[in-house]
């Protein structure tokens, strides 16, 4: 195996990631579902599909089982992403994106990387010029395209300029149309 299609499996993986996240956000301000009921569904539908990899990928000899030790090492590290990462995040997310509307927690969630490459850089890890291009031009393709979503849907709904244009958001900062 070479090493582009090492690299292959992991960002396409990560892409897929990516393009879930996007449509669950987008589906939870779309469907009049309460939030416990959308995530409930996205969760069974998740797993199954992680069972429909697992599975094959464990019988075919990919993966392995862990043993009841090595379940008990981690067991804090398991706790953690089950009730902090899984629920507690979750929750969190659904509630960001109904005061936030969905573009601004899009954008909020890309802020990730960004903070990602300012940890890295701090701990003293030195970006190549090819990093830092490739980090400028995502920084400024997210902005850009934040601006360009929100003068759409400014000028879809005939909002005046000094008005926010997310209904759910004026809700909560006491404006009323």
């Amino acid at each position: 195996m070479s090493s582009t299609s090492g690299n292959l499996i992991p960002a396409l993986l990560i892409l897929t990631g990516v393009f879930g996240w996007v449509i669950y956000t987008v589906g939870g301000s779309t469907l009049s579902w309460s939030p416990l009921r959308y995530t409930t569904l996205s969760c069974i539908l998740g797993t199954a599909s992680a069972l429909v990899i697992v599975v094959p990928a464990t019988i075919a000899g990919y993966l392995n089982i862990p043993d009841v030790d090595t379940v008990a090492t981690i067991r804090w590290e398991l706790g953690y992403m089950i009730v902090i990462s899984g629920v507690l995040a979750l929750f969190s997310w659904n509630a960001g994106n109904r005061a936030l509307t969905p573009i601004n927690g899009i954008l909020f969630i890309n802020l990730v990387p960004v903070t990602t490459f300012i940890v890295s850089i701090r701990s003293g890890y030195n970006m190549s010029r090819l990093e830092v291009t490739g980090a400028i031009i995502t920084i400024a393709a997210l902005v850009s395209n934040n601006l360009y979503r929100r003068k759409l849907i400014r000028a879809k709904s005939a909002i005046p300029a000094g008005v926010p244009a997310a209904g759910r958001a004026a809700k909560y900062s006491g404006y009323r149309s």
